[in-house]
């Protein structure tokens, strides 16, 4: 699926696509009120996808591997300061290398798939880091 085929469903809360595997482009763009995001079969996305969904809580992509094109995941990081769960188990620094989550102040549980950690991965340093809620990490290869 790619384009803009839900861009501005401003009353649109949940995505739930259990077959879709790939997506690309700005499809849930200014969907201001998307709380929850469920792809289950999802391998492969193309960002931005979801630019200025500022009310997400929680995304769920068990079968991610792949990010592609732009490096972050989410453009407009005003999209993730009400993030407070993110699953992507197979998702690893070297496909998704920007993932900002210095700045997700709500994020409480994290699930992601890398096997390695390089500097500063869940903050910018002391003081400066917004993770402070975290209070499950889940990190399976590391």
């Amino acid at each position: 699926m790619s384009g803009y085929n839900f861009a501005s469903c401003y009353s649109l809360r949940t995505i739930s696509l259990p077959a879709l595997t790939q997506i690309s482009g700005y499809n849930f763009t200014y969907c201001y009120s998307l709380r929850t995001i469920s792809l289950p079969a999802l391998t492969q996305l193309y960002p931005p996808l979801f630019y200025e969904c500022s009310a997400i809580t929680e995304i769920d992509l068990p079968e991610l591997t792949s990010i592609y094109a732009n490096d972050y995941l989410f453009s407009g990081y005003s999209s993730l300061y009400s993030l407070s769960r993110i699953n992507l188990p197979k998702v690893s620094l070297a496909t998704a290398p920007r993932i900002p989550m210095s700045i997700c102040p709500a994020l409480q549980e994290i699930t992601l798939g890398m096997s390695y950690m390089d500097y500063s991965v869940f903050g910018w340093g002391p003081g400066y880091s917004s993770t402070n809620n975290v209070r499950i990490l889940n990190l399976p290869y590391l």
